[in-house]
């Protein structure tokens, strides 16, 4: 996925992410902020990361309230529309 479109969903639900740092993901998911990071490929790093989360439920909640904060300041549709926006009027201005 070349945004992290799912990543985004579950941080609007006040969900911690846990994920490999590919793609889009990195851009969503804030290591140790509003989630995890994991190498891609490292099934070990991953099931690490999730135990982590699970064994922590006060970690796991502080990130995805993080995470629903980031995702309401930083990838909000109105937000999101006003950069859209702001865009077209540079290209057309050229």
């Amino acid at each position: 996925e070349g945004f992290g479109i799912v990543a985004a969903e579950a941080g609007a639900l006040g969900k911690p992410v846990v994920a490999s740092a590919v793609g889009g993901l990195p851009e969503v998911v804030q290591n140790r902020g509003t989630g995890l990071l994991v190498p891609p490929g490292d099934p070990r790093a991953l099931a690490t990361a999730i135990a982590s989360l699970l064994e922590d439920p006060a970690r796991a909640a502080a990130m995805g309230s993080a995470a629903r904060e980031r995702v309401e300041r930083e990838f909000s549709a109105t937000r999101m529309a006003r950069e859209y926006v702001a865009l077209y009027e540079a290209v057309l201005a050229e």
